[in-house]
């Protein structure tokens, strides 16, 4: 018998997921119909890596592409040096940052560039961390003012303690305040008024007291591309302030506006402006540009960190860090010495040596608020390369793109006409005209909207959000994400190929 020759892999699974891998992957799959089993099993022997790797690919198809993903905000496209740095970096975990300190460097460096962008008066002293997306930041956010409560009142946390927000934000906000004990303060929207989507200083009044640890508030809204109406709100809790002696901060959840805003409406007063905003969130995984996992906290440099976020524990150093003479030999910019967490590792080393071996010979008190999760710094150094390869004008001009082809499709869904009364629109637009997310309440109930996107998704691979606003409402909003990605051409395709979809599904009676 002959030697068995080991099977190669098709050529189509090496193809990049484009259309051209689809329709080839899809020839193939239909010419051998195996299907995979689920065996719900550990598999007791290994397969080639030719085999494994088909094996994956196969089990990907029917998945939709994500450059006609309308639907999310991520990054779903990079350049070439940005492809490879996350390939360089793809090993190295932030964490070990005794190991990595020039990584913890740029990220410290890209939380004084945010707290600039976002307008606060000594952003060199501006405080921040990374996280894995705008989540992580949220949950830590919730503690930051929570502990600031209890500083503020000398006691321990009550169940009384409550935070107000809309119904109009991330469902972390949700699972941080009920998993933190806090009680939910929500805003809901009243049937058929855009504008309840947001809140107000009249909301705030109606709810606020003692124990608010903060107001939530939203710069573009996920659902509907809207902003709180933040310096209302600031205004109200100042006057608030003067005549109860109460200071409530403001927390902006800015994981979408946070990369838009400060490009295309430079005048819209939101951020470290405004007394009592003291921290926001943004993800750079949405129009910051890099791919997913990578968010950040920045705290205004005014508002002091609890001690709730202070630890002592023993460091873990290098040897390089510990030899005397190697320390010497070293710049000050290049000396990380310290827990990776420490706020200012020049500092910490002061301490650790002055305390010599109190409490362990390399323990010290920290600033370290993340969840500590293992992660990858490639997210984080494509971050920092972006910012710099970019910069303001890079972003202003990206941003005006993405509102270029956000318009053209826009200007579209606008002009549908109603079936049974034309001088009705189908669709109100909603977003504010500065974000490149764009929101339509559905206002023809009449309208086939779940067939048309079902079909335009399942023959063409687009993919468009369309969704209750709440349970207390009726209101059916469709949302749109014009991503960088998205370049006019297929903005026109897009248009065309809804629009001979929506032409196709017109009752038979008013078909021409």
């Amino acid at each position: 018998m002959g030697k068995k020759t080991k099977k190669k892999c098709p050529e189509w699974a090496l193809l990049p997921e484009t259309a051209q891998y689809l329709r080839k992957a899809k020839k193939f799959t239909r010419k051998h119909k195996k299907k995979t089993k689920m065996t719900y099993k550990f598999p007791q022997k290994g397969q080639s890596g030719a085999k494994a790797f088909l094996k994956v690919r196969k089990a990907l198809i029917g998945d939709n592409t994500p450059s006609r993903n309308m639907i999310t905000f991520v990054t779903v496209k990079g350049d070439k040096y940005q492809n490879k740095i996350m390939h360089d970096m793809e090993n190295v975990n932030f964490i070990d940052t005794e190991v990595y300190p020039r990584v913890k460097w740029m990220e410290q460096e890209m939380v004084r560039m945010m707290g600039n962008l976002y307008n606060d008066p000594d952003f060199k002293n501006t405080k921040g961390i990374s996280t894995i997306g705008s989540s992580e930041a949220i949950y830590v956010s919730t503690l930051l003012h929570k502990f600031k409560w209890e500083s503020r009142n000398n006691k321990e946390a009550t169940p009384k303690l409550n935070a107000i927000y809309s119904f109009n934000t991330h469902v972390n906000w949700d699972k941080a305040t009920r998993w933190n004990y806090i009680k939910q303060q929500k805003i809901l929207p009243k049937k058929n008024d855009p504008s309840s989507y947001v809140f107000g200083a009249k909301e705030v009044k109606k709810r606020v007291n003692k124990n608010t640890t903060c107001i939530i508030c939203t710069l573009a809204t996920t659902r509907t591309g809207q902003n709180d109406k933040i310096k209302e709100i600031n205004d109200f809790l100042k006057k608030y302030y003067k005549e109860t002696g109460i200071f409530i901060p403001i927390h902006i959840d800015a994981a979408i506006g946070g990369f838009i805003a400060p490009f295309t409406n430079p005048k819209l007063i939101w951020d470290f402006k405004l007394s009592h905003v003291k921290s926001i969130n943004v993800s750079f995984h949405k129009f910051g540009g890099t791919y997913a996992g990578m968010g950040m906290c920045v705290v205004k440099s005014d508002y002091t960190l609890p001690n709730k976020f202070r630890f002592s524990f023993n460091v873990e150093k290098t040897a390089e860090s510990l030899d005397k003479h190697m320390r010497k030999r070293k710049t000050k910019k290049e000396t990380f010495f310290g827990d990776p967490h420490a706020s200012t590792h020049a500092k910490l080393t002061k301490q650790i040596e002055r305390r010599g071996s109190i409490g362990g010979e390399f323990s010290g008190a920290l600033d370290d608020w993340y969840i500590n999760f293992s992660k990858p710094s490639a997210q984080i150094v494509t971050a920092f390369y972006l910012l710099n390869h970019l910069g303001y004008n890079g972003y202003k001009k990206r941003m005006n793109k993405c509102l270029k082809v956000g318009r053209y499709i826009s200007d579209y869904i606008n002009s549908i006409k109603s079936y049974h009364t034309p001088e009705k629109s189908v669709f109100r637009q909603i977003n504010e005209p500065y974000y490149p997310e764009i929101a339509f309440k559905l206002e023809d109930y009449n309208f086939p909207l779940q067939k048309i996107l079902s079909i335009l998704q399942k023959k063409n691979g687009w993919t468009v959000a369309a969704y209750n606003m709440d349970p207390s409402v009726p209101d059916i909003v469709m949302r749109f994400v014009v991503k960088p990605n998205l370049t006019l051409n297929m903005g026109k395709i897009f248009v065309k190929e809804l629009r001979e979809i929506i032409e196709k599904n017109r009752p038979s009676s008013l078909k021409k």
